[in-house]
């Protein structure tokens, strides 16, 4: 007789173990009606208005979505306030953004109204890093992700440690270790007798991501439950509950899609086709990779996992403290790119590969 209400509640409680919620659509404010060839890069500036990388064009626009108007900034050059390579912009405080710019070996700052205003020599031993940097804070710092180095005969592991480069001080912090998508190492044989070795990603692998709130902190997205934990220089870590959600399983499909983008083209006629994954995962993870964005007010914005044919991204929002508050779809093709203090942005992408910038809020 005892064991019956706890069987109900075990089939009652089961279902919720895996629940999710149901996304909402939302819609553009506003678009910006000129196209870009490849946006590497936005940060919105105090006024309103947007810098906007364009790394295929290595071009520097600011626009302004009330008036219609883009001005560019810079051009591309070696002399002062120029650059040869347009790249992500880093806001480093409310009124300084800097992009680095590998083939000069150095950072370009920018000003609060998008304006070149000096260059920093970055040395031969920090390129790599800031090759890599997708993120910063107001506090000066410049976020990075690095492959950790094995110990034993293995040429690459799956974690990596995020580090924190204080641009004025020249110093260099190790904020935390994070897990990586598990890689294949292969070797093929070419047609002309050399061999090549690929690192590729096992596909629909989990793992961990992160990004840079807009209130300073570093939010880790941990794969393996799906919770969000954030850290602060010199602060201890917080963490937040697992957040439930359904597992899109991975299809025939799916795996096809992975074969077709593992073939790779060494010179014109010759086609090197990679083998299998070493694993083919049957359910794919919470999110992919890149798959966290900043919001306003310390929110952040999750990018979820969907069948690779799908033209329609869906996204969780999680508010600062790191608890999933409900969902959105965006229009097809098109994708979140960051935040500024009160508006999202997004890039359409239409059927000539142009691509536009988006305005959105998240309500």
């Amino acid at each position: 007789m005892t064991t019956l209400p706890f069987l109900l509640v075990g089939l009652l409680a089961a279902p919720l173990l895996a629940q999710d919620v149901i996304p909402s659509p939302i819609r553009p404010l506003a678009e910006f009606a000129q196209p870009f060839a490849t946006i590497a890069g936005i940060r919105e500036l105090p006024d309103g208005r947007v810098l906007v990388a364009d790394s295929r064009l290595g071009e520097l626009h600011v626009i302004d979505f009330t008036t219609g108007k883009a001005e560019q900034v810079s051009r591309q050059g070696s002399g002062p306030g120029e650059f040869r390579s347009a790249g992500p912009l880093l806001p480093l405080s409310r009124d300084t953004t800097a992009m680095f710019d590998g083939p000069n070996a150095r950072l370009l700052l920018l000003n609060a109204m998008g304006k070149p205003i000096t260059t920093v020599p970055v040395a031969s031993n920090q390129m790599l890093m800031f090759a890599a940097a997708s993120a910063a804070d107001a506090a000066g710092r410049i976020y990075s992700s690095v492959w950790i180095q094995p110990t034993d005969d293995r040429r690459v592991t799956d974690s990596a440690y995020i580090l924190a480069y204080m641009v004025r001080s020249n110093h260099l912090d190790t904020i935390v270790a994070v897990r990586n998508s598990p890689v294949d190492m292969v070797t093929q044989q070419l047609g002309n007798g050399n061999s090549m070795t690929r690192i590729m990603e096992v596909p629909f692998a989990e793992h961990d991501d992160w990004t840079i709130t807009t209130d300073g902190r570093v939010a880790v997205a941990v794969g393996h439950d799906y919770h969000v934990e954030y850290y602060q220089p010199g602060r201890r870590r917080t963490v937040a509950a697992p957040t439930p959600f359904v597992g899109v399983k991975v299809t025939d499909a799916d795996r096809d899609s992975v074969r077709a983008r593992r073939k790779a083209r060494t010179r014109p006629g010759q086609l090197v086709v990679s083998p299998e994954p070493s694993v083919w995962e049957k359910v794919m993870p919470a999110f992919p990779g890149d798959a966290l964005r900043p919001a306003p007010h310390g929110r952040l914005v999750v990018e979820r996992s969907q069948p690779l044919a799908s033209t329609v991204r869906r996204y969780d929002v999680f508010n600062a403290s790191g608890v999933r508050q409900y969902a959105v779809t965006l229009p097809p093709m098109t994708r979140f790119m960051g935040a500024g203090s009160t508006f999202e942005y997004a890039v359409r992408v239409d059927a000539d590969g142009q691509q536009f910038l988006e305005r959105f809020v998240l309500r």
